[in-house]
């Protein structure tokens, strides 16, 4: 109802160009269906009120996200939806028009009022004349409206705040020691002169701290007593901060409160504040504001109506979190701290510190060592060195240490006393809400994770205020700093025994040795019908299969787990800076149900992710999981003995043997019966490239199953996603794409790579769990009917889409890998330091915009310098000019190695674009006027493109890209395409109109993000796939072969080709590029892949031959690839062969 009441309203709003009034205004244009909303802005000389409203209001980038959604037509929208009207609240009338004062009488249902005189320390007078005299000239145009259906007053908390330290505050009116009106009259007598309001200025506050809590505690009660029948409802918040989600995270424009004493802490200006850092500090997001005026105005009239316009007096909602999520300024000051000495602005001047001091004595010498001496020393210097640069610097120093001098008397008063506001009527409308309702306008403020708010707010400050080149910051504890991320704590904690403490601390969760002896396992897995089926009753076959379990079967020993956490830890920090989950992930891990099996499913692209993985679950006491791991971990001896007794079991890589399958699967189940956590690899195998491989099925359709058939009572998937800033095995999967057979695990080739790996700077990692997916609700929401097997498949798919979905969303970027794309584009002859930063400067932002996460992100020239260390034997860098950014960056282009080292950098962002990829490779495609499509349905110089010009393209370029998980997709392709374009019109890249049709968006930024989508994500695999596709008529003759071996033999003809310029592309010379073609190729219809009983398969063994429409097929699909390219491509000749000496 809450909504759905703003449906076709005409709403007032003042104080719009402030930060409250901005973001309530955006609020109701993008989540609610107001019909108009009418601003009161002050006229300016030179400028029309909607003038103003359009350079002031709409030009804000908090309305970034709705000028994505409407292009060029987002002025045109903002001008039929917002009436800008001259007026002012401190004068008689409002100053308003005759024109525009019958328009606001005879059309505005609600008054939402936001203005007010923030300064603290305004005279008296002029406070009063905005804070008291201000809103009761409102409540009389709200008389005059004949539609009123509601009057909102922003007011402040904190006009409670002459109550006594630690009172609970209720919504009701304040108490004030004189009547307002006697104040009015006192000070706007006419025989008052400035200088005796200033006298008697004391007096007259009493218990209040400063003029504007003063005059908000006497307009509140000047507006009771004049409310009469109107419906009115005061919002009271406490300290405005930014936005917790709306409408991005992050979002402040003004340094104000809470936010010009975390800036000034920040900079490094106030390292010390006097006050008590155990009291809490109670704040709230600007958007919990702003959902709750909303609300407000909803619930007063909805009440006010139900009851035949009967109104029960003015009713207050307060906006707060003291008690309903409390926070200590102690706590606020630590994230602040974390967060500035991470990620330091350029304008920073000191290093960060923020402290505070209840002790008066203490707070004068930590002010007087940490500011005073060093400015005194700053400004000394200054006069003796003469310096321009430094007296400037001493001059700005002493100006804000003067300014933050008076931040600290301003919040003295609020940061040595605490309040408790209870928040009962607020909390009365969102019991009463929707669920879509509460997520839209969320009023309880208990869902706030204030670590993660707090390290937004900074953010907001440093990208919108100061207007640094930064990006969005998760929050998440260092787990190789103890379990709250702070290091390690207690008379055992130092450095000599933290490992050894943080080992034994360890206790095993209820339950996660409830799993069958060996012996009981045996029985189990030889009694299944599945096995029975296979083996019969004979004993060789019930010995064979004891033979696999007794292989297979991995086991929970709490000392070796111990040991293993012991010696991970030890060995993660040589290898990582740091390692990184957030409290909410182990949060969501707490949550599960303990009489339910958990699945993990993570990403794959490093041996140390399921140890890594482990690891993290064992330092945040949670269950440890059985893990899937290959056969080939059992030939490293001591190592195979820990893996297996802190729960590995080992399956083959490839399960070709229906009984292995039938007993990895019945072992399986019986994990998943006794409510155990397992983890394996949907992908199968490591990922060579770094982009995430499409899942399999088989293991997952076993889950389904098991829970289908009754042997497990439930089981929760929970997709995961390892990220890596450098990834340990990137030489060997760089040899692996080039051909070069895998090195076989062994104890000694373990012996021999751990000095190199030991010594290895990993940098950062990231551990990520996504929305844990519930397998029989997923079984019972499948209603298409079919046999059991092919429910089973179905549902399996539908989780395999998901896992895919949630490993993708988990998976955190660097600007390393942007940086890897940009410099591959550029080629062999690069670009100057300067436009190559514009270019991933550009891409972060737009990445940050989307939410994409960074591993280890800071300003764009910190994160510049260590991605150019990271690639500094990748590169060469010439000097062309006097200074850095003159120089010319490029990737060394004949060395394949490189290359291929720079494409697996690359391929770690490469899903963030995909869809820009898909999309324009399906737009470019049609354009050339194959398959039937005329050229006239796209105009590359911008044109628009009917959709069903490309929805045929669409659904090959999506197969295609299927092959390299770039595009994760539904079945539906006409509906993937429709939400694709969505997706893409709501971040600013096309233009949709409408009929339908669309365009990309004629903006720099538009075609940059297009252009890079296209030429480092699309092109690349475009080329090889055409590469391979034209290969294969001259390979045909050897056909058939193994798969593994076509994949090799292709391999080494397409490097040679590159080497000859006649294709090119990082994707061309990797064999994992290949592999990926040929699947592509199977799925086309083009080839066969058969195992030895000539049933198909996709295993690497399998034997490949042209199907029997394969040669029709493959002229098809040539032409669709041919049509993909830039540019037009002929087909392979024998003189180009013959030149590439095939």
């Amino acid at each position: 109802m809450i909504l759905s009441f703003w449906d076709d309203q005409t709403v007032l709003v003042t104080g719009t160009t402030g930060f409250v009034g901005k973001c309530l205004i955006e609020k109701l244009l993008r989540d609610t269906k107001v019909a108009k909303v009418v601003t009161l802005i002050r006229p300016k000389k030179g400028k029309s009120p909607q003038q103003r409203m359009l350079q002031e209001v709409a030009a804000s980038p908090i309305f970034d996200k709705m000028r994505r959604i409407h292009g060029d037509h987002f002025e045109e929208f903002m001008n039929s939806k917002v009436l800008a009207v001259g007026g002012d609240i401190t004068v008689d009338g409002l100053g308003l028009s005759p024109q525009d004062a019958a328009f606001v009488h005879s059309n505005v249902q609600e008054i939402l009022n936001c203005a007010a005189n923030v300064d603290f320390n305004e005279r008296l007078d002029g406070a009063l004349t905005t804070n008291c005299r201000g809103p009761l000239r409102l409540l009389a145009l709200a008389k005059e409206c004949r539609k009123l259906r509601a009057y909102v007053h922003v007011s402040t908390a904190y006009v409670n705040c002459n109550q006594p330290n630690r009172t609970r505050v209720m919504e009701e009116l304040p108490n004030v020691h004189m009547e307002p009106e006697l104040v009015l009259s006192r000070i706007f007598a006419p025989s008052m002169t400035p200088q005796q309001i200033l006298s008697d200025t004391p007096q007259l506050l009493g218990r209040y701290p400063n003029t504007y809590t003063f005059t908000k505690a006497c307009g509140e009660i000047l507006l009771s007593r004049a409310a009469g029948k109107v419906p009115c409802a005061i919002v009271r918040p406490t300290i405005i901060g930014c936005g917790w989600k709306d409408p991005v995270p992050g979002w402040v424009d003004a340094v104000s409160a809470g936010g010009a004493m975390y800036l000034s802490g920040g900079l490094g200006f106030m390292p010390v504040m006097p006050g008590n850092g155990h009291l809490i500090g109670d704040q709230i997001p600007v958007d919990l504001v702003v959902n709750t005026i909303i609300a407000a105005a909803a619930d007063r009239a909805l009440s006010s109506e139900s009851r035949g316009g009967h109104v029960d007096g003015v009713k207050i909602y307060h906006s707060s979190t003291s008690t309903s999520n409390p926070i200590a300024w102690s706590r606020t000051a630590r994230a602040v701290v974390s967060y500035w000495r991470h990620c330091p602005s350029t304008k920073s001047q000191m290093y960060c510190r923020f402290h505070f001091f209840s002790n008066p004595l203490l707070y004068r010498l930590a002010h007087t060592f940490q500011v005073s001496v060093p400015a005194l020393m700053l400004s000394m210097y200054a006069r003796v060195s003469r310096d321009p640069k430094v007296q400037k610097q001493a001059g700005t120093m002493q100006k804000v240490l003067g300014r933050t001098k008076l931040l600290a008397e301003t919040f003295h008063h609020f940061v040595n006393n605490e309040w408790f506001f209870d928040n009962t009527n607020t909390l009365e409308i969102s019991a009463k809400m929707t669920e879509n309702e509460k997520q839209i306008l969320t009023l309880d403020p208990s869902c706030i994770f204030w670590e993660q708010w707090f390290n937004d707010f900074q953010y907001g400050l440093q990208r919108w205020v100061l207007k640094d080149e930064v990006v969005r910051r998760s929050f998440a504890h260092n787990l190789l700093k103890g379990v709250d991320g702070r290091g390690d704590h207690g008379l055992m904690g130092g450095w000599f025994l933290s490992d050894l403490v943080f080992a034994l601390r360890y206790k095993a969760p209820q339950g996660m040795y409830k799993i069958p002896e060996a012996k009981l396992l045996r029985a189990a897995v030889l009694e299944s019908a599945e096995v029975r089926e296979i083996v019969g009753e004979g004993q060789e076959g019930q010995a064979k299969v004891g033979r696999m379990v007794d292989k297979l079967q991995g086991k929970m020993s709490l000392p070796s787990i111990r040991f293993m956490g012991w010696l991970m830890r030890k060995l993660f920090r040589t290898m990582f800076q740091v390692i990184n989950m957030s409290p909410l992930d182990t949060a969501l891990l707490q949550s599960l149900p303990a009489d339910a099996a958990v699945v993990l499913a993570p990403t794959h692209r490093s041996y140390l992710d399921f140890v890594l993985l482990s690891w993290a679950l064992f330092s945040r006491d949670l269950p440890l999981p059985h893990i899937a791991a290959g056969e080939d971990f059992l030939n490293l001896i001591l190592v195979t003995w820990l893996f297996r007794h802190s729960g590995a079991f080992f399956i083959p890589r490839t399960v070709e043997d229906p009984l292995w399958r039938a007993v990895v699967s019945v072992y399986l189940q019986e994990l998943l019966k006794h409510n155990q956590w397992v983890e394996f690899f949907v992908e199968g195998s490591r990922s060579r490239t770094g982009k995430v491989l499409p899942p399999r099925l088989g293991l997952i359709r076993t889950c389904v199953d098991a829970v289908a058939s009754g042997a497990a009572k439930e089981v929760y998937v929970v997709p995961a996603a390892v990220s890596y800033e450098a990834c340990l095995e990137i030489s060997s999967h760089v040899s692996e794409l080039t051909g070069v057979r895998k090195t076989k695990e062994s104890f000694s080739a373990l012996l021999r790579v751990a000095p190199s790996s030991l010594s290895n700077n990993l940098g950062a990692a990231h551990l990520a769990f996504g929305k844990p997916l519930r397998l029989s609700e997923m079984i019972q929401s499948d209603v298409q009917g079919g046999t059991v097997e092919a429910r089973t498949n179905r549902v399996a798919k539908e989780v395999a889409y998901r896992i895919g979905q949630g490993m993708v969303s988990g998976l955190r970027v660097t600007t390393t890998g942007i940086l890897a794309g940009v410099l591959l584009r550029k080629g062999e002859a690069g670009a100057k330091r300067n436009a190559i930063e514009a270019e991933v400067a550009m891409l972060r932002r737009q990445m940050g915009d989307r939410d994409v996460e960074f591993i280890y992100p800071s300003n764009l020239g910190k994160d510049m310098d260590r991605a150019y260390h990271k690639m500094s034997h990748l590169i060469n860098v010439v000097a062309a000019g006097k200074n850095k950014g003159e120089e010319v960056v490029s990737v060394r282009a004949t060395d394949a190695r490189a290359v291929l080292e720079m494409s697996f950098l690359h391929n770690q962002v490469v899903h963030v674009f995909a869809r820009e990829a898909a999309l324009y490779m399906a737009m470019h495609a049609s354009s050339q006027g194959k398959a039937g499509i005329t050229d006239d349905r796209v105009d590359r110089q911008g044109g628009w493109v009917e959709r069903e010009g490309v929805r045929e393209w669409w659904e090959f370029v999506r197969e295609m890209l299927l092959s390299d998980a770039l595009h994760v997709h539904r079945q539906d392709a006409a509906q993937d395409l429709d939400a694709v374009i969505d997706e893409l019109r709501g971040w600013g890249i096309i233009d949709v109109s409408e009929t339908g049709a669309f365009r990309v968006r004629q903006t720099p930024e538009a075609r940059a993000v297009i252009g890079h989508s296209y030429y480092s994500v699309a092109l690349p695999l475009i080329e090889a796939y055409w590469g391979v596709a034209e290969m294969l008529p001259f390979i045909a003759r050897s056909m058939p072969t193994k798969a593994v071996d076509l994949a090799l033999a292709i391999h080494e003809n397409l490097v040679r080709l590159s080497n000859a310029s006649i294709i090119s592309g990082p994707d061309a010379i990797s064999l994992a590029t290949v592999r990926g073609a040929l699947a592509f190729l199977q799925r086309s219809g083009v080839i066969d892949r058969r195992d030895s009983a000539g049933r198909e398969t996709l295993s690497r063994q399998g034997k490949v031959s042209l199907s029997e429409q394969g040669g029709n097929r493959l002229s098809e699909v040539l032409a669709r690839l041919r049509a993909c390219r830039a540019e037009a491509a002929p087909a392979f000749s024998v003189s180009v062969l013959s030149s590439a000496k095939l």
